[in-house]
């Protein structure tokens, strides 16, 4: 218990240093245009997408997954 809440102090120290450290604004260009922000909110909306784009793809995934270990597991009582 004593080492998750050591792990996470630890992780929340980086996380802090690591958005006091990325304050300036960037500029992102796009096809129909272009616009500034800071460069932690273009880091925290880029790492929501790519959690976003990584569950449903574990969902996607998993789903076969567990089926086909449901199958094998039917599979193998039948046989007893």
């Amino acid at each position: 218990m004593k080492a998750k809440i050591i792990t996470l102090l630890i992780v929340l120290l980086i996380l802090i240093i690591f958005i006091s450290l990325n304050t300036h604004l960037v500029e992102i260009n796009f096809l129909f245009g272009k616009f500034q922000m800071s460069a932690i909110i273009l880091i925290s909306i880029s790492l929501l997408i790519g959690l976003i784009i990584g569950f449903i793809l574990n969902k996607i995934i998993e789903k076969p997954r567990v089926r086909q270990e449901n199958i094998r597991k039917d599979n193998n009582s039948d046989l007893k």
